[in-house]
Parts: C-alpha cells; sequence; structure tokens
C-alpha cells in the first residue's frame, strides 16, 4: 500500500471533491492510448508512473497517465500526491489526490488514469508535451 506520511503530514487536502479528482481510468480500450501501451513497460520489483498527456478543462488541468505496478502484489494507495514537472525539472503543478480515486493496481500490470489539477495547483500558462508526472516526495 501507498502511504506518504511525512508528505502529506502537515499538508492539507488541496481538493474536497474527490469523486471528480480523477475523472477517467481504465482507458486501455480507447484508441488515444493504444500508442502509450507499446511504450509502457512494467519493470519488476518497481512501481512507476507515466505521462501519457494534458489538456485545459475550465481552468483546470486534465494530466492523463499510467501507473505500473511491477510488484508481485496488488497495491492500492492511501493518498496519492502527484507533482507536473518539465524537462528542465521546473514544478508546472502539484496536486494531492485520495488513494481511493485511483484504486487498486493488479501486480504485474498498469492502470491508466486522467487526473484533475485544479487550478490553484497550476503554476504556469502552458504546459510542454515533454514533461512528467512523478509521485511527490518532496
Amino acid at each position: 500500500m501507498f502511504n506518504f506520511p511525512k508528505i502529506l503530514k502537515n499538508r492539507k487536502q488541496e481538493s474536497e471533491n474527490w469523486e471528480q479528482d480523477i475523472v477517467a481510468e481504465n482507458l486501455l480500450e480507447q484508441n488515444d492510448t493504444e500508442e502509450h501501451l507499446d511504450e509502457l513497460r512494467v519493470d519488476e520489483g518497481k512501481v512507476t508512473i507515466q505521462f501519457t498527456g494534458a489538456s485545459p478543462a475550465n481552468g483546470d488541468l486534465l494530466v492523463g497517465f499510467f501507473i505500473s505496478n511491477g510488484l508481485k502484489k496488488n497495491i492500492k494507495c492511501i493518498n496519492a500526491s502527484l507533482v507536473l514537472i518539465d524537462s528542465d525539472r521546473r514544478v508546472l503543478a502539484r496536486q494531492t489526490f485520495d488513494g481511493a480515486t485511483i484504486g487498486e493496481i493488479v501486480g504485474g500490470s498498469a492502470k491508466a488514469c486522467v487526473a484533475r489539477f485544479l487550478s490553484n495547483n497550476i503554476y504556469v500558462k502552458d504546459i510542454p508535451a515533454d514533461c512528467q508526472v512523478c509521485f511527490d516526495a518532496s
């Protein structure tokens, strides 16, 4: 299970409406994610996250990503703090989500998600195509 007590210990949850945090999941059937399936790897023994794209949504930002679980057992997020960074590792956006919105990820598989970053957690006007989404460890 993911639990980020040091990260979230003194942070107020940034989103009050958890149901709207993850706007879609399990998108593996959709055509627009098929190109990412070829590139997607599940590294044995590692949990990784891979950015697939971002688009504006009424002042907010929808960020697509895959979470890959290379462990032999299923994992479940308790809380997840995500950060969007550019190629120079500058923080573009940061958002904390209730782990239940991501749900359980089966061992040896990947799960597609699209998360809503609220406008007050987006620090730049334009999001470059070559950015990354990461678990926030700061």
